[in-house]
C-alpha cells in the first residue's frame, strides 16, 4: 500500500538529507476538534454504578470541601446520596469529564501524528499542502497490517466518549483508536491515513521520527513545481542513488471536459526540463 506526503521542496529534502520526517503533534494539526470527543454519560448507568460503591470516596471527598460534611456510616452517606442525587451526579460527571480532558491533554502531548493520504492526484491537496502546486508529492510503501498505520474515518458526528463504557479497559483502547482517526466529513476529500508514533517529550520542540528511504516508491512533481526545484530533486536522488523511485508529473486532461489529473511517468534525465 502506498500513501502519499504532499509537501514543500524543503519538506522533501529533510527527508532525504537526514533520513527523518517531520510529524506534528496533535495540537498542531489544522482540525480545530482534533482529538475533542462528545462527552456523553448514562446517568441511570452512573446512578447504578455509585449504589454499588464505584465514585464512594470522590462523592465523600467532594461533599466534604463543598457541604463540610461529614458521614459517619454508610447509611448516613446512602440517605444523604438520595435526597441530592441530582446535585450530586451532576458533580460527579463533571468531575469525570474533567478527568478524561486532562488525560486526553496528557495523550497529545505524548503522540504524534503523520498525516498521509491515499490520493496523488487530489486538486485540493496539492493546492493546500503542496505550496499551491509548486511543492512535491511524495510516496511511502507502508504494510496494511502496520498496527501504526490508521484509515480515518468522516463522520458528522464527534467521537462520543460515554463514560460508563470506557471504565472497561478494551473499550477505552478502541475509543483512543476512534478518537485519533475520525474527522468531520468536510475533510473527506483528503483520504487520510495516519501513521501515529509515541514520542517521549513533553516540550514544545519540533518533533521528527526515523525513516527508511527504501519506503519511498514514489515521486510527483506539478506542472507548477519550479524548474530550479526539480534541478535540486535530481541531484538529491542522484546523490543518495534512489534510481528505483518512480517518478511522474501530473498535468491536465485535455481529451475530456473534466476538472482531473493525470499522471505521466517520467525518466531521471526529464526532470527539470
Amino acid at each position: 500500500m502506498i500513501l502519499y506526503k504532499y509537501c514543500n521542496y524543503k519538506y522533501c529534502t529533510a527527508i532525504f538529507n537526514n533520513k527523518r520526517i517531520k510529524v506534528s503533534r496533535p495540537k498542531e494539526l489544522n482540525d480545530i476538534y482534533e482529538l475533542i470527543p462528545y462527552p456523553y454519560i448514562n446517568t441511570k448507568l452512573l446512578d447504578k454504578e455509585i449504589k454499588k460503591g464505584i465514585f464512594t470516596d470522590l462523592i465523600k471527598e467532594n461533599i466534604k470541601i463543598n457541604n463540610n460534611i461529614i458521614f459517619k456510616n454508610n447509611k448516613e452517606y446512602i440517605n444523604y446520596y438520595n435526597s441530592n442525587k441530582n446535585e450530586i451526579l451532576e458533580n460527579v460527571n463533571n468531575t469525570i469529564i474533567r478527568t478524561i480532558f486532562d488525560g486526553i491533554k496528557e495523550m497529545q502531548n505524548q503522540t504524534a501524528i503523520l498525516s498521509l493520504s491515499k490520493d496523488p492526484l487530489n486538486h485540493l491537496m496539492w493546492s493546500h499542502y503542496a505550496s499551491g502546486f509548486k511543492g512535491i508529492c511524495i510516496g511511502f510503501e507502508y504494510n496494511k497490517t502496520d498496527y501504526n498505520v490508521k484509515k480515518v474515518k468522516y463522520s458528522n458526528k464527534r467521537p462520543e466518549l460515554i463514560i460508563n463504557e470506557i471504565m472497561d479497559k478494551d473499550k477505552l483502547a478502541d475509543f483512543i483508536i476512534e478518537l485519533y482517526t475520525t474527522k468531520s466529513t468536510c475533510w473527506k476529500y483528503e483520504k487520510e491515513y495516519r501513521y501515529i508514533y509515541d514520542i517521549k517529550t513533553n516540550n514544545d520542540k519540533i518533533v521528527f521520527n526515523d525513516i527508511d528511504i527504501d519506503k519511498i516508491k514514489e515521486i510527483y512533481i506539478s506542472l507548477k513545481t519550479d524548474i530550479k526545484v526539480q534541478k535540486r530533486l535530481k541531484t538529491i536522488l542522484n546523490k543518495k542513488k534512489c534510481k528505483n523511485i518512480k517518478l511522474y508529473k501530473i498535468d491536465y486532461i485535455n481529451s475530456v471536459n473534466k476538472y482531473n489529473f493525470i499522471k505521466k511517468e517520467i525518466n531521471f534525465i526529464d526532470i527539470g526540463i
